[in-house]
């Protein structure tokens, strides 16, 4: 990506944190090292002597097979102070799409690292493995200014662009009609083309009728919760603890939305979560929960 390069900034009064080696498993020691030669190639890592800061090296695996190299940055990220920029909410980017019949869905490759990472910035990233020290020369997942800056440029990169709504590295284009949004489609094109943006081919969708989006389903017919996200509430059984009723709340609070009268029909679990409250879980309680399932219960076509 041209035209931006991520500097966080750091609360100097922190004192740098080397940590010290954590083995991986003697299994995952070719596959580590294939990766890091890949990342080295990419000019995505470079090598380093030495640095301030230390970490370690984080390895989960990915969907379709294959590794993913993280850093465990919770040290770094006590002296990063947090860039102020705004991630928009599900409900802001959703009340954009009423009339919306064409969608295009973008999702950007390995959408973090496309970014530069300032070089005076890039020990923050510096990680430590059995072949040496090493370094980003992006800006990597796990850093906590990551998100803020990402979602930042994505909106500079694309804005003034009609119809476009922006979720750090998910882009959805969408228009009333084809036209409109081949129009649109093209100038979102223009400006990835000129500031170097890539795009995951594979994760694409252009011109389609429906997408899904944070946790949502666009389409011509309106916005849906996506059933396999409802399911997951639905399967819930009743809060069996005082700590309970409170995720259950933050979970469907979600989908807001589409639950009229939501404070009414929540009163009672909400009571229960007052610090003077006695848990006391009452019929009350039992209907609450059974009205807000009902509410997010997919109705027949």
């Amino acid at each position: 990506m041209t035209g931006f390069v991520h500097q966080p900034t750091v609360n100097q009064s922190v004192r740098p944190v080397i940590q010290p080696l954590r083995r991986i498993p003697l299994a995952l020691r070719d596959a580590v090292e294939a990766e890091l030669q890949r990342l080295a190639e990419a000019d995505v890592i470079e090598s380093v002597n030495a640095s301030p800061w230390v970490s370690n090296l984080v390895i989960a695996k990915k969907k379709g097979g294959g590794l993913r190299l993280c850093v465990d940055l919770t040290d770094v990220n006590k002296a990063i102070i947090p860039d102020k920029y705004p991630l928009p909410t599900a409900e802001e980017l959703t009340s954009h799409f009423h009339g919306s019949t064409v969608f295009s869905k973008m999702d950007l490759r390995n959408g973090y690292l496309q970014v530069p990472i300032a070089q005076a910035s890039m020990d923050l990233t510096a990680f430590v493995t059995h072949m040496g020290f090493f370094r980003f020369k992006h800006m990597t997942f796990g850093l906590s200014s990551a998100p803020s800056c990402f979602q930042k440029i994505m909106s500079l990169i694309l804005a003034g662009i009609q119809g476009v709504s922006i979720y750090l590295d998910d882009v959805v284009v969408h228009a009333p009609s084809t036209t409109l949004h081949d129009a649109r489609l093209v100038q979102v094109f223009q400006r990835f083309e000129q500031h170097g943006v890539t795009l995951n081919a594979e994760k694409c969708m252009f011109g389609v009728e429906e997408v899904e989006f944070l946790g949502f389903r666009l389409s011509k017919e309106g916005i849906t919760p996506i059933m396999s996200h409802t399911e997951a509430i639905l399967s819930l059984p009743d809060p069996q603890s005082p700590s309970q009723p409170s995720s259950f709340l933050g979970m469907v609070a979600y989908y807001l939305r589409f639950m009229p009268h939501f404070s009414d029909s929540t009163a009672p679990l909400r009571r229960l979560l007052r610090k003077e409250a006695v848990w006391d879980w009452t019929p009350a309680c039992h209907e609450a929960v059974c009205v807000i399932k009902q509410q997010l219960t997919p109705r027949p076509h």
